[in-house]
């Protein structure tokens, strides 16, 4: 078993969304969703180093160390397009032909 305190890399995917506010309504802190419900909080210096707060609301995948769900510092973001889904798409209905 890992301890908690261990700093792993990683890479995670997910929606980053705002969990904080300053005093005067601006973003202050930021987490990352994963598609499966987990959060990882992003610390503040990473995500001011790789300007994140313009990416609220959007797909990304973020490289970086973690220490448990804390995101301790970010080495790369890029943003991702879920319009194009790799499943396969039901044939558009002949009712009509």
């Amino acid at each position: 078993m890992k301890p908690k305190n261990e700093v792993e890399d990683k890479v995670i995917e997910g929606v980053l969304i705002q969990v904080g506010w300053g005093s005067h309504g601006e973003v202050s802190h930021l987490s990352l969703m994963t598609f499966d419900e987990a959060e990882y909080r992003i610390d503040p210096a990473a995500a001011e180093a790789h300007d994140l707060g313009g990416l609220l609301q959007k797909p990304v995948r973020l490289r970086g160390r973690t220490r448990g769900h804390r995101v301790v510092e970010v080495t790369a973001v890029e943003v991702f397009d879920t319009s194009r889904s790799s499943e396969p798409q039901p044939e558009p209905s002949k009712e009509g032909s």
